[in-house]
């Protein structure tokens, strides 16, 4: 369907609009994280108790990692550094 006007009036309109899949950075982490979380569970059933700590100690700096990606500005983001100096 074709509206006049463009794509703004394409969303004035109600209608959806679809973007791009993309992979974050920052869920790709998380999902790692979880991972390794039930690979732990499997060690710690296995009564392998030092390998399912080392697990969750490389899952939580994931975690981590994926926590200091998330607060992060993207690059090419402007950022007000009065607003960001203010909190």
């Amino acid at each position: 369907m074709i509206v006049d006007g463009g794509m703004q009036a394409w969303i004035a309109q109600g209608f959806p609009v679809r973007t791009k899949f993309s992979l974050n950075f920052a869920h790709l982490l998380i999902a790692s994280a979880i991972v390794l979380g039930v690979a732990a569970g499997m060690a710690i059933a296995l009564r392998e108790i030092a390998i399912a700590a080392l697990i969750l100690v490389s899952a939580g700096v994931l975690l981590l990692k994926a926590r200091s990606f998330a607060q992060t500005p993207a690059l090419g983001t402007v950022v007000d550094l009065r607003k960001a100096c203010s909190t």
